[in-house]
């Protein structure tokens, strides 16, 4: 039989071992809801943190050494609705653990984050405006850089950057069908520029004030996703038809041969092991984007669309050039501007199909024939 000490000692052991479960969980649910890095550091600190594979390449040397410490990295298959917050198997029943896509990326930034925050903080909505900007603010956020535009002066300043160059990549938000309202543009010219995020539905006149010509221009390539609704916004909203696009939804389906609508995303990291990474955590519509002011997530999320669009571009401009589809990428992303009509896409790529075909038959018949003349091989 025990005696009253042990009991009295065993009690208090498995009471304060329970507490402690329990606060762990409450703090990776908060984590869940509010995304903040520093919830997510002070759970990383507790326990192991489970990581997905796509996230693994955004560690550096120390993260992923402070990493192993806490717990050891384990990847696993992004099939949850939330990619930053999955069950852990090798835990307790209803352990929950992080998946830190965005959180890596503030951590490689910023790798000794600030007092951790509160266990019991409230719950905070997903697109919730968090904290006041100021007229053309800056701010450096989940590894890249942004600029938000709103004055008319800011705006001329940003364009001077951007005129001259020869790829710019852009992006649209807002309600974009042609009679509808565009509340941002955003566009950058190239790696370690920052991310331009016009505003639109304060200013519209940023857009005769030159952002419009850099679009028309036929000497600057727009690298664009998906551009159908982007360009019929441009085109009925402010009467600016984009021109020498490279569309990288259209060069994908050059790549695969097949007419088939990837997101930014799959071709992110397909191509470029890099992502939008609050894709999957704004849950937006149309009227988020009339909002003001718009929160710094939702400015982040814009910029992210275009934040990697270059190293898009280079990889995929790369392998259709090696392939010899640079042509036929060239064909879909005018046929997407236009509307993108499948029927018409199919001809396309059916055309480049019978092409390869035609060519791996003559390249057969010219082996064929040198081994022919060639004749057999001295004993």
């Amino acid at each position: 039989m025990l005696r009253y000490e042990n009991r009295l000692f065993l009690c208090i052991f498995f009471t304060s071992a329970t507490f402690l479960v329990q606060t762990k969980r409450h703090m990776v649910g908060t984590a869940k809801c509010m995304g903040d890095f520093r919830v997510a550091q002070l759970v990383a600190e507790m326990g192991g943190v489970m990581l997905a594979s796509s996230v693994v390449p955004l560690l550096d040397d120390e993260l992923k050494a402070r990493v192993k410490e806490a717990g050891g990295i384990r990847s696993l298959c992004e099939s949850s609705e939330y990619l930053n917050f999955l069950p852990n198997p090798a835990g307790p029943a209803g352990q929950y653990q992080i998946v830190l896509t965005p959180v890596v990326q503030h951590l490689c930034t910023n790798p000794r984050p600030s007092t951790p925050i509160p266990a019991d903080t409230p719950h905070v909505p997903r697109t919730a405006p968090q904290e006041p900007r100021t007229a053309g603010a800056s701010r450096e956020q989940a590894g890249q850089r942004w600029e938000f535009i709103d004055t008319v002066k800011a705006a001329n300043r940003a364009i001077a950057t951007l005129q001259g160059s020869k790829i710019l990549a852009v992006d649209l938000e807002g309600d974009l069908r042609p009679d509808g309202k565009l509340s941002l543009v955003q566009v950058r010219r190239g790696p370690g520029e920052p991310v331009y995020v016009f505003d639109l539905l304060e200013r519209r006149d940023i857009m005769s004030k030159g952002l419009g010509n850099l679009l028309r221009s036929k000497r600057v390539v727009k690298v664009m996703h998906d551009c159908r609704k982007d360009v019929a916004a441009l085109q009925g909203q402010f009467s600016v038809a984009v021109a020498n696009i490279f569309d990288t939804q259209a060069a994908h389906m050059a790549l695969t041969l097949v007419a088939r609508r990837a997101g930014l995303n799959e071709l992110l990291v397909r191509y470029t092991a890099r992502r939008n990474t609050l894709k999957e955590t704004v849950q937006h519509g149309t009227g988020v984007w009339e909002q003001r002011p718009l929160s710094d997530m939702l400015v982040d999320y814009a910029a992210q669309d275009v934040e990697y669009m270059h190293a898009l571009h280079t990889e995929m401009r790369a392998e259709l050039e090696g392939r010899g589809l640079l042509a036929a990428a060239d064909a879909l992303s005018r046929l997407n501007a236009a509307g993108g009509a499948k029927e018409e896409l199919d001809k396309v790529l059916s055309k480049v199909l019978k092409q390869q075909e035609r060519e791996k038959k003559a390249k057969e018949g010219k082996a064929k024939g040198g081994k022919a003349k060639g004749g057999s091989p001295e004993a």
